[in-house]
């Protein structure tokens, strides 16, 4: 719902590429397969920018150059939207329910190992959020504050938002202690 709601208000498309990474770790520790991460990302942009209610880039401008006001079929734009995510998140909760069930009947159980080593998903339960954890934690939901705070208050763009990412990313490695040729 939220990032369909993104999708819906200000295009938000291209840039779930950041939520990937991030997400699927939480889908698999929840024993999930990838792929309802990959849907819960995908369909919920495609959804939300596919009825764009007010995202300047497709509704506003799309209004515009028709010579209406963009308000003008609003109120289908925001039914459509509730009937579609809701359709999207049956399916979608319908395969997970499956997964959850049984792991063998993902569409991508053959590869359940490799995307478990390559996002660092462990059955371990000896996990602790130590105060490192919890340093790298803050710096991360620090970074979204800071790139929100700067998009509505400091007309940030492109330009600034990536660079509040690459200073985080520096900051979390460094507390990580990960080593450079792993870290790049």
């Amino acid at each position: 719902i939220l990032i369909a709601l993104g999708g819906t208000t200000f295009g938000l498309a291209e840039e779930t590429i950041a939520f990937y990474p991030i997400l699927i770790p939480v889908f698999l520790a929840a024993k999930y397969d990838a792929m309802v991460a990959l849907a819960s990302i995908y369909i919920g942009s495609t959804i939300g920018t596919m009825c764009s209610t007010v995202n300047p880039f497709s509704t506003i401008i799309a209004s515009d150059a028709a010579g209406i006001n963009w308000t003008t079929g609003l109120t289908g734009r925001v039914i459509i939207l509730g009937i579609g995510t809701l359709i999207c998140i049956i399916y979608i909760m319908r395969y997970a329910k499956r997964v959850k069930n049984d792991a063998s009947k993902s569409i991508i159980f053959s590869q359940k190992q490799d995307i478990e080593k390559l996002f660092g998903n462990s059955t371990d339960s000896d996990i602790k959020l130590t105060t490192r954890l919890r340093l790298i934690l803050f710096v991360f939901i620090m970074c979204f504050i800071v790139m929100i705070y700067g998009v509505s208050q400091l007309e940030w763009w492109f330009l600034e938002m990536t660079t509040v990412f690459l200073v985080g990313s520096i900051l979390i490695g460094i507390i990580a202690n990960i080593k450079e040729s792993i870290f790049v």
